[in-house]
């Protein structure tokens, strides 16, 4: 039980920095006005949550 819960833990925390990683390239893009970076990394934060 504990076992389960640690993985499932650690996949949260991992989708978790997967996302804060993407917010943080988006951020950067927008500030290039870099559209078609923007659009990729959206639909890869809606594909992780």
């Amino acid at each position: 039980m504990n076992s389960t819960f640690n993985q499932l833990l650690s996949m949260k925390n991992l989708r978790d920095v997967q996302k804060t990683e993407i917010l943080v390239q988006m951020e950067q893009a927008s500030k290039n006005k870099d559209k078609e970076t923007l659009l990729r990394l959206t639909k890869q934060l809606r594909s992780i949550s």
